[in-house]
């Protein structure tokens, strides 16, 4: 169950990093270039999805260079194209589509016209609409208009002007081929239906399935009636089974769902040649050009340069088989969802685990791949055509700004682990410690230091008088005041033990005075006292022992416990005065060793060697220590 409360400054950092993903990928929504991008990122999904699968409902008769060198150049002449038509049907077409306009009169009319009056043969029309707004000549006679009366004013793309073929041509069958084309050049998408004076006109695929079909042609729009469905379909009353989904702008998306190699192709001067075996068996055939100069080429999702018949093939493919992809009404709600659990996965994701920036980008990478195969999976088995650039920007940029964000939060964490560290040990050495690998070596050095050990006088018989809380007020008094002063002198408090303080100095850093500085220091904790532990209301005072001399400095201990500390006869000895300061009913005593780092050889055994803060400090004589041999010379404040 994710159930884990954040502080409100790490929460507002998250919904930050969130707000600020969005606010970048709604930008990029605004840049001219971003429906071509949206488009083209896309599109690849047909190089996946295309089948190379031979369509054998459909074969090309093409008019290519081979055909122009033998019959000549183009136009041919009508009795040309009755007998190449005449050809193709004889050869076995089911119908035959004609990706190609006549709009002037010609010898030879009539005879094309009996065989056009045979209702087996479909030719073009082309509009000027508004996607494409160059206006046409009105040159030829419209025929091909839906018996379904009437036409929307939305959701049917307009025209404002044709071209047609010749009256003398007489009544056929006719579809329009009036390209949509995107600011790129590259065709995806076509208008199933043309609206022009009030009158519904079909494509030319679609018309030719209707003579297919022997139907009439009642082609005509209709609205969606499913949020899951498209925002308008093109269908016929007379082929109940056959739509073409459209957008809310009257255009169907283009569905390459075979490969170019799916289709055959045949040389219009084999089909002339009447000796040549060739059976189309009930195929439909569609005769159109690929020769230099007579083909309209134009770049599609699978090529850069294709021809006008391929994008027929395509329509014809998908009208029969049903595949024509769209946008639901409402797609919207799709990205919004998978948004919302890529972010909460990812957050989660930052939250829950320690793992490195770079594990970050990579699940954000990983989720992108997801989004854009879950676009694939949508193409392929509901027809849902739902673009994931956007949620890929969302995901990738989420992912930098938590990158951002983890990057931060490990540099504060770190920052937090020092400040911790550095009030158990030394700043110096914890900044050392960050840079080292961990490990059970002893790393000590030799180092001349001296130790200040202070410790309450009475501070025992003081616990039993008083309740806990006063007890833990005064040490934590006495530790923020003992470690102020240690820092103000270059000191570091290496060990708190119990009521007692142990102070190095000159064990970590450079201190060439440290037996000065830790006079200073004890006599700043000395007259501290006096105003704070020998008040009348607590009746305490402080012991102080001062030793310099040689010491092993550093870390010692196992990966598992390691300590920062100095180990000598130096530091047994500062202990030793500490408990010594009871016997001799003194405040501070300290080493000879110190005394001669401080002043010098020439001010020993003096009445009075140093007077600082306020604090005399005088020679007492010899004394013994206990766990030492011999006696020691010491110093008395």
């Amino acid at each position: 169950m994710l159930s884990f409360s954040l502080p409100q400054r790490r929460l507002f950092s998250l919904l930050g990093a969130i707000f600020l993903s969005l606010l970048i990928t709604k930008l990029m929504t605004f840049l001219p270039q971003w429906p071509i991008w949206v488009e083209r990122n896309a599109q690849s999904v047909w190089a996946l999805l295309a089948s190379p699968e031979l369509d054998a409902r459909f074969v090309v008769v093409d008019i290519d260079e081979n055909s122009l060198r033998r019959v000549g150049a183009w136009p041919w002449s009508r009795e040309v194209m009755s007998q190449l038509s005449e050809n193709i049907l004889e050869k076995g077409a089911s119908v035959l589509v004609v990706d190609a306009v006549f709009p002037d009169t010609r010898h030879g009319d009539q005879g094309f016209k009996k065989l056009l009056s045979g209702q087996q043969v479909v030719l073009a029309q082309i509009f000027s609409n508004d996607i494409n707004n160059s206006k046409l000549a009105n040159q030829g006679v419209l025929r091909g208009a839906s018996l379904v009366p009437g036409c929307p004013l939305n959701g049917v793309v307009q025209s404002n002007s044709f071209l047609a073929n010749t009256i003398n041509l007489g009544q056929f069958p006719v579809g329009h081929i009036s390209a949509s084309v995107d600011q790129d050049g590259t065709i995806r998408h076509f208008p199933p239906l043309v609206c022009y004076e009030k009158q519904i006109y079909p494509s030319l695929m679609l018309a030719g399935l209707s003579a297919l079909t022997g139907t009439s042609n009642s082609w005509r729009w209709a609205r969606g009636n499913s949020w899951w469905g498209p925002d308008a379909w093109a269908l016929s009353d007379d082929l109940p089974g056959i739509r073409i989904p459209m957008d809310k702008q009257g255009l169907a998306r283009l569905s390459f769902l075979r490969k170019r190699s799916s289709y055959s192709a045949i040389s219009a001067y084999e089909v002339l040649d009447k000796s040549s075996r060739i059976s189309f068996d009930g195929a439909i055939v569609i005769l159109g050009a690929s020769a230099f100069g007579l083909a309209d080429s134009i770049p599609t999702p699978l090529s850069g340069l294709s021809t006008g018949m391929e994008v027929h093939l395509q329509i014809g493919s998908a009208l029969l088989d049903q595949q024509f992809t769209f946008t639901p009404q409402l797609a919207w709600l799709i990205p919004v969802l998978l948004g919302g659990l890529v972010s909460l996965l990812m957050i989660f994701w930052v939250l829950k685990t320690n793992k490195k920036a770079a594990w970050i980008i990579g699940f954000a990478c990983l989720f992108a791949l997801m989004e854009w195969s879950l676009f694939v999976l949508g193409v392929k088995f509901l027809s849902w055509w739902i673009p994931p650039l956007a949620l890929m920007i969302y995901t990738t940029s989420l992912g930098i700004l938590l990158v951002i964000y983890a990057y931060r939060k490990s540099s504060q964490d770190k920052n937090l682990i020092s400040q911790h560290l550095a009030s158990f040990i030394d700043p110096d050495v914890a900044k050392d410690l960050e840079h080292r690998t961990l490990s059970s070596e002893a790393l000590i050095e030799q180092r001349s230091i001296t130790v200040l050990v202070i410790d309450i006088q009475g501070f025992t018989h003081y616990l039993e008088k008083h309740t806990t809380e006063i007890n833990t007020n005064l040490l934590q008094t006495f530790f923020l005041v003992t470690t102020n002063f240690a820092q103000k002198h270059g000191g570091v408090v290496d060990n708190l033990i119990g009521d007692a303080v142990m102070i190095l100095f000159n064990a970590n850093g450079f201190c060439p005075s440290h037996a000065n500085a830790a006079l200073d220091c004890a006599a700043d904790v000395a007259n501290w006292s006096k105003g704070y532990l020998e008040d009348p209301s607590r009746q305490l005072n402080v012991a102080m022992g001062i030793s310099t001399g040689l010491a092993m400095v550093g870390q010692l201990g196992s990966k598992v416990r390691r300590t920062h500390t100095a180990i000598g006869i130096v530091v047994s000895k500062a202990f030793r005065f500490e408990k010594l300061c009871r016997d001799l009913k003194q405040r501070i005593i300290v080493s000879q060793e110190t005394m001669v780092a401080a002043l010098g050889q020439d001010y020993l055994e003096t009445s009075e060697v140093l007077n600082t803060k306020g604090v005399s400090y005088r020679y007492y004589g010899e004394v013994p220590l206990r766990g030492f041999s011999g006696v020691f010379k010491v110093y008395v404040a």
